[in-house]
Protein backbone atom coordinates (compact mmCIF):
# COMPACT_ATOMS: atom_id res chain seq x y z
CA UNK A 1 0.00 0.00 0.00
CA UNK A 2 3.30 2.46 0.87
CA UNK A 3 4.36 1.69 -2.56
CA UNK A 4 1.63 2.49 -4.47
CA UNK A 5 0.54 5.90 -2.48
CA UNK A 6 4.00 6.65 -3.51
CA UNK A 7 3.30 6.36 -7.15
CA UNK A 8 1.72 9.67 -9.07
CA UNK A 9 -1.53 9.82 -10.82
CA UNK A 10 -0.98 9.27 -14.63
CA UNK A 11 -4.09 9.99 -16.98
CA UNK A 12 -3.20 8.77 -20.52
CA UNK A 13 -4.15 5.34 -21.61
CA UNK A 14 -2.78 3.26 -23.98
CA UNK A 15 -2.52 -0.94 -24.06
CA UNK A 16 0.10 -2.50 -24.85
CA UNK A 17 -0.19 -5.15 -28.62
CA UNK A 18 1.58 -7.47 -26.13
CA UNK A 19 -1.85 -8.33 -24.21
CA UNK A 20 -0.53 -7.86 -21.08
CA UNK A 21 -3.05 -8.56 -18.34
CA UNK A 22 -3.72 -4.42 -17.23
CA UNK A 23 -3.30 -1.25 -18.96
CA UNK A 24 0.04 0.67 -19.62
CA UNK A 25 -0.35 4.12 -18.43
CA UNK A 26 2.84 5.97 -20.61
CA UNK A 27 3.30 10.05 -20.74
CA UNK A 28 5.92 9.96 -23.68
CA UNK A 29 5.36 6.43 -25.33
CA UNK A 30 7.74 3.88 -23.89
CA UNK A 31 8.95 5.38 -20.77
CA UNK A 32 12.50 4.97 -18.99
CA UNK A 33 13.48 7.16 -16.81
CA UNK A 34 16.75 8.19 -16.05
CA UNK A 35 16.49 9.36 -12.61
CA UNK A 36 18.48 6.96 -10.42
CA UNK A 37 15.74 7.10 -8.00
CA UNK A 38 12.71 6.13 -10.20
CA UNK A 39 15.16 3.23 -11.17
CA UNK A 40 15.68 2.06 -7.95
CA UNK A 41 11.45 2.10 -7.35
CA UNK A 42 10.84 0.40 -10.58
CA UNK A 43 13.06 -2.20 -10.12
CA UNK A 44 11.38 -2.63 -6.63
CA UNK A 45 7.73 -2.86 -8.51
CA UNK A 46 9.40 -5.29 -10.88
CA UNK A 47 10.19 -7.41 -7.85
CA UNK A 48 6.86 -7.14 -6.45
CA UNK A 49 4.70 -7.96 -9.67
CA UNK A 50 6.84 -10.83 -10.02
CA UNK A 51 6.28 -12.21 -7.12
CA UNK A 52 2.90 -11.29 -6.51
CA UNK A 53 2.07 -12.83 -10.16
CA UNK A 54 3.93 -16.07 -9.13
CA UNK A 55 2.24 -16.46 -5.23
CA UNK A 56 -1.22 -15.92 -6.87
CA UNK A 57 -0.86 -18.74 -9.59
CA UNK A 58 1.21 -20.88 -6.60
CA UNK A 59 -1.53 -20.74 -4.27
CA UNK A 60 -4.72 -20.80 -7.09
CA UNK A 61 -3.11 -24.25 -7.78
CA UNK A 62 -2.64 -25.29 -4.45
CA UNK A 63 -5.94 -24.27 -3.52
CA UNK A 64 -6.84 -27.10 -5.99
CA UNK A 65 -4.45 -29.76 -4.38
CA UNK A 66 -5.96 -28.97 -0.70
CA UNK A 67 -8.08 -31.24 0.94
CA UNK A 68 -10.07 -29.46 3.71
CA UNK A 69 -13.52 -30.95 5.57
CA UNK A 70 -16.60 -30.96 4.35
CA UNK A 71 -20.43 -30.82 5.91
CA UNK A 72 -21.74 -34.39 6.13
CA UNK A 73 -22.08 -37.09 8.78
CA UNK A 74 -18.72 -37.94 9.56
CA UNK A 75 -16.90 -34.69 11.19
CA UNK A 76 -13.43 -36.05 9.89
CA UNK A 77 -14.55 -36.52 5.70
CA UNK A 78 -12.10 -34.15 3.66
CA UNK A 79 -12.44 -33.63 0.03
CA UNK A 80 -10.51 -31.61 -2.66
CA UNK A 81 -11.44 -27.52 -3.31
CA UNK A 82 -12.66 -27.88 -6.74
CA UNK A 83 -14.55 -24.71 -6.90
CA UNK A 84 -13.31 -22.24 -9.92
CA UNK A 85 -17.37 -20.41 -9.92
CA UNK A 86 -16.01 -19.53 -6.40
CA UNK A 87 -12.77 -18.89 -7.18
CA UNK A 88 -13.86 -16.18 -9.98
CA UNK A 89 -15.86 -14.75 -7.29
CA UNK A 90 -12.90 -14.52 -4.83
CA UNK A 91 -10.41 -12.24 -7.62
CA UNK A 92 -13.16 -10.33 -8.37
CA UNK A 93 -13.41 -9.39 -4.85
CA UNK A 94 -9.52 -8.44 -4.70
CA UNK A 95 -10.19 -6.33 -8.12
CA UNK A 96 -13.10 -4.54 -6.06
CA UNK A 97 -10.46 -3.66 -3.48
CA UNK A 98 -8.39 -1.46 -5.88
CA UNK A 99 -11.47 0.92 -6.02
CA UNK A 100 -10.89 2.35 -2.57
CA UNK A 101 -6.93 1.89 -3.16
CA UNK A 102 -7.23 4.34 -5.80
CA UNK A 103 -9.04 6.99 -3.83
CA UNK A 104 -6.44 6.00 -1.46
CA UNK A 105 -3.53 6.98 -3.81
CA UNK A 106 -5.31 10.03 -5.20
CA UNK A 107 -6.13 11.84 -1.99
CA UNK A 108 -2.16 11.32 -1.31
CA UNK A 109 -0.77 11.66 -4.35
CA UNK A 110 0.18 15.40 -6.11
CA UNK A 111 -1.75 16.17 -9.13
CA UNK A 112 -0.33 15.37 -12.67
CA UNK A 113 0.18 18.58 -14.64
CA UNK A 114 0.46 16.72 -17.82
CA UNK A 115 -3.18 15.54 -17.29
CA UNK A 116 -5.19 15.55 -20.35
CA UNK A 117 -7.86 17.94 -19.74
CA UNK A 118 -9.38 17.23 -23.02
CA UNK A 119 -10.81 13.32 -22.09
CA UNK A 120 -13.85 12.61 -20.41
CA UNK A 121 -14.61 11.51 -17.12
CA UNK A 122 -16.00 7.17 -17.88
CA UNK A 123 -19.31 6.07 -16.88
CA UNK A 124 -18.34 3.48 -14.52
CA UNK A 125 -21.30 1.38 -16.05
CA UNK A 126 -19.08 0.87 -19.28
CA UNK A 127 -16.44 -1.14 -17.00
CA UNK A 128 -19.83 -3.38 -16.66
CA UNK A 129 -19.02 -4.90 -20.69
CA UNK A 130 -15.11 -6.40 -20.25
CA UNK A 131 -16.15 -7.19 -16.78
CA UNK A 132 -19.01 -9.71 -18.39
CA UNK A 133 -15.94 -11.06 -20.98
CA UNK A 134 -13.44 -11.30 -17.49
CA UNK A 135 -16.11 -12.73 -15.96
CA UNK A 136 -16.27 -16.13 -18.46
CA UNK A 137 -12.56 -15.98 -19.39
CA UNK A 138 -11.46 -16.57 -15.57
CA UNK A 139 -14.19 -19.41 -15.08
CA UNK A 140 -12.28 -21.16 -17.71
CA UNK A 141 -8.83 -20.12 -16.54
CA UNK A 142 -9.75 -21.92 -13.15
CA UNK A 143 -11.50 -24.97 -14.36
CA UNK A 144 -8.63 -25.46 -16.50
CA UNK A 145 -6.06 -25.41 -13.32
CA UNK A 146 -8.42 -28.58 -12.21
CA UNK A 147 -7.11 -30.35 -15.02
CA UNK A 148 -3.72 -29.06 -16.07
CA UNK A 149 -0.71 -27.75 -14.32
CA UNK A 150 0.31 -24.51 -12.88
CA UNK A 151 3.51 -24.00 -15.50
CA UNK A 152 1.33 -25.05 -18.40
CA UNK A 153 -1.29 -22.50 -17.81
CA UNK A 154 1.53 -19.51 -17.65
CA UNK A 155 3.59 -21.18 -20.69
CA UNK A 156 -0.06 -20.90 -22.48
CA UNK A 157 -0.52 -16.95 -21.95
CA UNK A 158 1.34 -17.04 -25.51
CA UNK A 159 -2.34 -17.59 -26.97
CA UNK A 160 -3.35 -14.05 -25.62
CA UNK A 161 -0.34 -12.47 -27.65
CA UNK A 162 -1.02 -14.03 -31.00
CA UNK A 163 -4.99 -13.17 -30.64
CA UNK A 164 -4.73 -10.00 -29.38
CA UNK A 165 -1.91 -9.53 -31.87
CA UNK A 166 -4.92 -10.55 -34.64
CA UNK A 167 -7.87 -8.72 -33.24
CA UNK A 168 -5.88 -5.52 -33.07
CA UNK A 169 -4.59 -5.89 -36.44
CA UNK A 170 -8.35 -6.44 -37.80
CA UNK A 171 -9.69 -3.64 -35.22
CA UNK A 172 -7.59 -1.42 -33.73
CA UNK A 173 -5.59 -1.18 -37.50
CA UNK A 174 -2.13 -1.74 -35.71
CA UNK A 175 0.68 -2.18 -37.33
CA UNK A 176 2.69 -5.24 -37.37
CA UNK A 177 6.76 -5.52 -39.03
CA UNK A 178 8.84 -8.68 -39.66
CA UNK A 179 10.16 -8.70 -36.06
CA UNK A 180 7.37 -8.81 -34.97
CA UNK A 181 5.58 -11.57 -37.33
CA UNK A 182 8.87 -13.51 -36.32
CA UNK A 183 8.05 -13.04 -32.83
CA UNK A 184 4.09 -14.43 -32.93
CA UNK A 185 5.40 -17.39 -35.29
CA UNK A 186 8.16 -18.03 -32.19
CA UNK A 187 5.40 -18.21 -29.97
CA UNK A 188 3.41 -20.76 -31.77
CA UNK A 189 6.36 -23.08 -32.37
CA UNK A 190 7.02 -22.82 -28.52
CA UNK A 191 3.31 -23.28 -27.66
CA UNK A 192 2.61 -26.18 -30.03
CA UNK A 193 5.88 -27.95 -28.83
CA UNK A 194 4.35 -27.48 -24.97
CA UNK A 195 1.11 -28.44 -25.74
CA UNK A 196 2.67 -32.03 -27.28
CA UNK A 197 5.06 -32.46 -24.34
CA UNK A 198 1.94 -32.39 -22.04
CA UNK A 199 -0.17 -35.15 -24.17
CA UNK A 200 2.77 -36.99 -24.50
CA UNK A 201 2.91 -37.84 -20.78
CA UNK A 202 -0.67 -38.56 -20.59
CA UNK A 203 -3.24 -41.38 -21.30
CA UNK A 204 -5.98 -39.84 -20.63
CA UNK A 205 -8.17 -37.14 -22.20
CA UNK A 206 -8.50 -35.08 -19.27
CA UNK A 207 -4.95 -33.17 -20.02
CA UNK A 208 -6.50 -32.31 -23.68
CA UNK A 209 -9.66 -30.62 -22.28
CA UNK A 210 -7.93 -28.60 -19.47
CA UNK A 211 -5.93 -27.30 -23.10
CA UNK A 212 -8.66 -26.45 -25.01
CA UNK A 213 -10.25 -24.98 -22.17
CA UNK A 214 -7.09 -23.25 -21.59
CA UNK A 215 -7.15 -22.26 -24.97
CA UNK A 216 -10.81 -20.94 -25.02
CA UNK A 217 -10.09 -18.63 -21.71
CA UNK A 218 -6.97 -17.17 -23.50
CA UNK A 219 -8.79 -15.76 -26.52
CA UNK A 220 -11.60 -14.72 -24.58
CA UNK A 221 -9.26 -12.16 -22.87
CA UNK A 222 -7.89 -10.52 -25.73
CA UNK A 223 -11.41 -9.51 -26.67
CA UNK A 224 -11.86 -8.17 -23.57
CA UNK A 225 -8.76 -6.37 -24.18
CA UNK A 226 -9.67 -4.83 -27.51
CA UNK A 227 -12.85 -3.76 -25.89
CA UNK A 228 -11.22 -1.90 -23.24
CA UNK A 229 -9.25 -0.44 -25.42
CA UNK A 230 -12.29 0.52 -27.69
CA UNK A 231 -13.95 1.43 -25.04
CA UNK A 232 -11.29 3.23 -22.71
CA UNK A 233 -9.06 5.36 -25.45
CA UNK A 234 -10.80 8.40 -25.32
CA UNK A 235 -11.44 8.40 -21.27
CA UNK A 236 -9.57 9.55 -18.84
CA UNK A 237 -9.01 6.46 -16.09
CA UNK A 238 -6.89 5.48 -14.01
CA UNK A 239 -5.83 1.85 -14.28
CA UNK A 240 -6.79 1.08 -10.28
CA UNK A 241 -10.34 2.76 -11.20
CA UNK A 242 -10.84 0.97 -14.13
CA UNK A 243 -9.92 -2.48 -12.20
CA UNK A 244 -12.56 -1.63 -9.27
CA UNK A 245 -15.25 -0.59 -11.48
CA UNK A 246 -14.73 -4.36 -13.10
CA UNK A 247 -13.95 -5.69 -10.02
CA UNK A 248 -17.84 -4.77 -8.82
CA UNK A 249 -19.62 -5.31 -11.83
CA UNK A 250 -18.03 -8.92 -11.89
CA UNK A 251 -18.76 -9.49 -8.20
CA UNK A 252 -22.24 -8.83 -9.08
CA UNK A 253 -21.83 -11.16 -12.25
CA UNK A 254 -20.28 -14.36 -10.40
CA UNK A 255 -22.99 -13.74 -7.54
CA UNK A 256 -25.33 -14.28 -9.63
CA UNK A 257 -23.52 -17.53 -11.46
CA UNK A 258 -23.05 -18.85 -8.19
CA UNK A 259 -26.91 -18.84 -7.04
CA UNK A 260 -27.57 -20.16 -11.13
CA UNK A 261 -24.86 -23.00 -10.91
CA UNK A 262 -26.77 -24.25 -7.35
CA UNK A 263 -29.24 -25.72 -9.69
CA UNK A 264 -27.45 -27.45 -12.36
CA UNK A 265 -26.87 -31.06 -12.47
CA UNK A 266 -24.00 -32.29 -14.06
CA UNK A 267 -22.16 -35.43 -14.02
CA UNK A 268 -18.84 -36.65 -12.50
CA UNK A 269 -15.65 -35.97 -14.42
CA UNK A 270 -12.60 -37.82 -12.68
CA UNK A 271 -9.37 -36.73 -13.32
CA UNK A 272 -6.56 -39.73 -14.89
CA UNK A 273 -2.92 -40.83 -14.39
CA UNK A 274 -2.41 -37.30 -12.66
CA UNK A 275 -0.79 -39.33 -9.71
CA UNK A 276 1.45 -41.35 -12.11
CA UNK A 277 3.26 -38.91 -13.69
CA UNK A 278 2.81 -35.37 -11.77
CA UNK A 279 1.89 -36.37 -8.29
CA UNK A 280 -1.57 -34.61 -8.36
CA UNK A 281 -4.43 -36.03 -6.86
CA UNK A 282 -7.24 -38.04 -8.27
CA UNK A 283 -9.76 -35.52 -8.01
CA UNK A 284 -13.18 -34.84 -9.47
CA UNK A 285 -14.98 -31.92 -11.40
CA UNK A 286 -18.70 -31.86 -10.40
CA UNK A 287 -18.20 -33.67 -7.37
CA UNK A 288 -21.27 -33.34 -5.80
CA UNK A 289 -23.66 -33.51 -8.26
CA UNK A 290 -24.16 -30.07 -9.43
CA UNK A 291 -21.91 -27.91 -11.17
CA UNK A 292 -21.69 -25.23 -7.93
CA UNK A 293 -21.76 -26.11 -3.92
CA UNK A 294 -21.00 -22.69 -2.61
CA UNK A 295 -21.95 -24.17 0.86
CA UNK A 296 -19.29 -26.37 0.43
CA UNK A 297 -16.91 -24.37 -0.38
CA UNK A 298 -17.27 -21.89 2.38
CA UNK A 299 -17.19 -24.49 4.72
CA UNK A 300 -13.89 -25.47 3.21
CA UNK A 301 -12.79 -22.15 3.63
CA UNK A 302 -13.31 -21.24 7.05
CA UNK A 303 -12.65 -24.80 8.85
CA UNK A 304 -9.20 -25.06 7.11
CA UNK A 305 -6.31 -23.15 8.14
CA UNK A 306 -4.48 -23.97 4.92
CA UNK A 307 -7.48 -22.91 3.27
CA UNK A 308 -7.83 -20.03 4.20
CA UNK A 309 -4.89 -18.73 4.32
CA UNK A 310 -4.37 -19.60 0.89
CA UNK A 311 -7.86 -17.61 -0.26
CA UNK A 312 -6.07 -14.59 1.50
CA UNK A 313 -2.98 -15.26 0.25
CA UNK A 314 -4.68 -15.01 -3.71
CA UNK A 315 -6.85 -12.15 -2.65
CA UNK A 316 -3.66 -10.29 -1.59
CA UNK A 317 -1.31 -10.76 -4.35
CA UNK A 318 -4.51 -9.84 -7.11
CA UNK A 319 -4.37 -6.49 -5.30
CA UNK A 320 -0.60 -6.34 -5.58
CA UNK A 321 -0.23 -7.47 -8.91
CA UNK A 322 -2.64 -4.76 -10.02
CA UNK A 323 -1.33 -1.50 -8.21
CA UNK A 324 2.45 -2.48 -8.61
CA UNK A 325 2.36 -3.34 -12.13
CA UNK A 326 1.82 -0.23 -13.45
CA UNK A 327 5.26 1.30 -11.68
CA UNK A 328 7.01 -0.94 -13.87
CA UNK A 329 6.02 0.70 -16.51
CA UNK A 330 6.13 4.11 -15.31
CA UNK A 331 9.49 3.40 -13.61
CA UNK A 332 11.45 1.24 -15.88
CA UNK A 333 9.79 0.77 -19.55
CA UNK A 334 7.02 -1.18 -20.86
CA UNK A 335 9.66 -3.64 -22.28
CA UNK A 336 10.47 -4.63 -18.33
CA UNK A 337 6.61 -5.04 -18.00
CA UNK A 338 6.87 -7.43 -21.19
CA UNK A 339 9.24 -9.44 -19.22
CA UNK A 340 7.44 -10.08 -16.44
CA UNK A 341 5.27 -13.10 -17.68
CA UNK A 342 8.52 -14.80 -19.01
CA UNK A 343 10.40 -14.40 -15.32
CA UNK A 344 7.18 -15.58 -13.79
CA UNK A 345 6.38 -18.38 -15.82
CA UNK A 346 10.09 -19.72 -15.32
CA UNK A 347 9.62 -19.37 -11.34
CA UNK A 348 6.32 -21.13 -11.29
CA UNK A 349 7.68 -24.08 -13.12
CA UNK A 350 10.79 -24.29 -11.22
CA UNK A 351 8.52 -23.85 -7.95
CA UNK A 352 6.60 -26.38 -8.37
CA UNK A 353 9.09 -28.97 -9.47
CA UNK A 354 10.65 -28.28 -6.17
CA UNK A 355 7.39 -28.82 -4.33
CA UNK A 356 6.89 -31.92 -6.67
CA UNK A 357 3.79 -31.03 -8.04
CA UNK A 358 5.26 -31.64 -11.54
CA UNK A 359 8.48 -33.38 -13.15
CA UNK A 360 11.07 -31.93 -15.63
CA UNK A 361 10.17 -32.38 -18.95
CA UNK A 362 12.99 -31.32 -21.89
CA UNK A 363 10.33 -31.29 -24.64
CA UNK A 364 7.90 -28.46 -22.47
CA UNK A 365 11.14 -26.52 -21.19
CA UNK A 366 11.91 -26.50 -25.11
CA UNK A 367 9.29 -25.14 -25.59
CA UNK A 368 9.10 -22.47 -23.05
CA UNK A 369 12.68 -21.27 -24.26
CA UNK A 370 10.78 -20.88 -28.05
CA UNK A 371 8.18 -19.17 -26.77
CA UNK A 372 10.16 -17.06 -24.69
CA UNK A 373 12.03 -15.88 -27.48
CA UNK A 374 9.14 -15.08 -29.39
CA UNK A 375 8.21 -12.87 -26.52
CA UNK A 376 11.23 -10.98 -26.15
CA UNK A 377 11.27 -10.13 -30.07
CA UNK A 378 7.74 -9.44 -30.25
CA UNK A 379 8.05 -6.44 -27.54
CA UNK A 380 10.93 -5.46 -29.04
CA UNK A 381 12.87 -6.67 -25.64
CA UNK A 382 15.62 -7.72 -27.93
CA UNK A 383 15.95 -7.73 -31.52
CA UNK A 384 19.15 -8.66 -33.19
CA UNK A 385 20.54 -6.01 -35.50
CA UNK A 386 21.19 -8.91 -38.46
CA UNK A 387 20.10 -8.52 -42.13
CA UNK A 388 18.60 -5.00 -40.82
CA UNK A 389 16.05 -7.15 -38.86
CA UNK A 390 15.59 -4.06 -36.31
CA UNK A 391 15.16 -1.75 -39.20
CA UNK A 392 11.34 -1.27 -37.67
CA UNK A 393 11.55 -1.15 -34.25
CA UNK A 394 10.72 1.89 -32.05
CA UNK A 395 13.52 2.75 -31.10
CA UNK A 396 14.82 3.07 -34.60
CA UNK A 397 11.88 4.55 -36.00
CA UNK A 398 11.73 7.61 -33.25
CA UNK A 399 15.68 7.86 -34.05
CA UNK A 400 15.38 8.36 -38.19
CA UNK A 401 12.36 10.55 -37.67
CA UNK A 402 14.24 12.91 -35.10
CA UNK A 403 16.81 13.10 -37.84
CA UNK A 404 14.46 13.95 -40.71
CA UNK A 405 13.25 16.43 -38.36
CA UNK A 406 16.33 17.60 -37.99
CA UNK A 407 17.40 17.54 -41.56
CA UNK A 408 14.30 19.70 -42.55
CA UNK A 409 14.64 21.98 -39.73
CA UNK A 410 18.18 22.24 -41.97
CA UNK A 411 16.80 22.73 -45.16
CA UNK A 412 14.69 25.34 -44.29
CA UNK A 413 16.87 27.49 -42.51
CA UNK A 414 19.56 27.06 -45.37
CA UNK A 415 16.55 28.00 -47.78
CA UNK A 416 15.97 31.24 -46.08
CA UNK A 417 19.24 32.14 -46.09
CA UNK A 418 18.99 31.91 -49.61
CA UNK A 419 16.44 33.87 -50.10
CA UNK A 420 17.55 36.77 -47.38
CA UNK A 421 20.62 36.35 -49.86
CA UNK A 422 19.34 37.16 -53.14
CA UNK A 423 17.20 39.89 -51.59
CA UNK A 424 20.81 41.61 -49.83
CA UNK A 425 22.29 41.60 -53.08
CA UNK A 426 19.00 42.74 -55.36
CA UNK A 427 18.76 45.75 -52.50
CA UNK A 428 22.24 46.27 -52.81
CA UNK A 429 21.93 46.65 -57.12
CA UNK A 430 18.63 48.53 -56.63
CA UNK A 431 20.26 51.25 -54.40
CA UNK A 432 22.95 51.50 -56.46
CA UNK A 433 21.19 52.08 -59.47
CA UNK A 434 19.06 54.37 -58.40
CA UNK A 435 22.30 56.49 -57.19
CA UNK A 436 23.83 55.93 -60.70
Amino acid sequence: LFLMLRRPPRSTLDRSSAASDVYKRQVHGIVAMSDGKSIKWGWIYYGLTVASGTGCSISSKGMNMEAAPIPGPVPEMEDYFQHPYMMTFLMFIAELICLPLFHLSRYFSKPDPEKDKSLKRVNPLLCAIPAFLDTIGSVLTYNAYNFTAASVIQMFTGVRILMTALLSWLFLKRKYYRHHFVGLILIFIGLLVVGVAVLGKSSGNTRLLGIIVLIAAYIISPVQFVVEEKLFSSYDIHPLESVGYQGAAGCVYAGIMLLILQYIPCDRIIQDDFTKYNRYPQVAVCPYGRVEESGVAFHQILNSGTMFMLVVIVIATLCMFNATGQGVTKHLSGTARATVSVIQTLIVWLICIMIGWERFIFLQFLGFLIGSVGVICYNEIYVPPIGNFDYYIKSKIEERNKMSQKLGDSNVLQTQDFLNSIYSISHYILITFSKN
